[in-house]
């Protein structure tokens, strides 16, 4: 994931102000250790150099396992919304099918009441207004696993 030519991470959940907070208490460290001679002065910079390299890695250490969680959650919430997109797809699939199998009721329907006696302009009137007439609620329901079945009973009980 990081190239060695790119630039270090920085994260710096310090302000400015803390920034010069912590460079007066390390002055006031040094100053404390004056009296202690140069060799040791250097000897404590040098831990304390190494300390700020270590809370450094692990600040960065910490933003790669972030981002790494991060990912995760994107390939996972990106995976859930292609689901429920391709569920979606399917839902509709299945109610312009019930909507298909509603029109081909209508139409079987209607060649069975202009099969039967008269057909004159009183059954093409019904016809119409059987074409017209808005579909029941009952003919709206989710389809259920089974829609295929209830459709085929739905079919046989209407031809009854």
């Amino acid at each position: 994931m990081f190239s060695g030519a790119s630039a270090p991470l920085s994260l710096s959940l310090s302000s400015p102000s803390s920034t010069s907070i912590s460079m007066q208490k390390l002055k006031s460290e040094l100053m404390g250790m004056a009296g202690d001679g140069e060799q040791q002065q250097r000897q404590w910079l040098k831990g304390r150099a190494a300390e700020l390299e270590e809370q450094r890695v692990g600040y960065q250490n910490r933003a790669l396992q972030l981002e790494r969680q991060r990912f995760k959650w994107l390939r996972f919430s990106t995976k859930k919304e292609h689901d429920m997109e391709r569920m979606k797809l399917h839902n509709d699939r299945l109610r312009l099918e019930n909507e298909r199998m509603l029109l081909l009721l209508r139409q079987k329907e209607l060649e069975l009441l202009s099969g039967g006696v008269g057909g004159g302009a009183d059954n093409h009137l019904q016809q119409q207004q059987l074409m017209l007439q808005p579909t029941n609620a009952a003919s709206h329901k989710r389809p259920t696993a089974d829609h295929h079945l209830n459709a085929s009973v739905e079919h046989t009980s209407t031809a009854v």
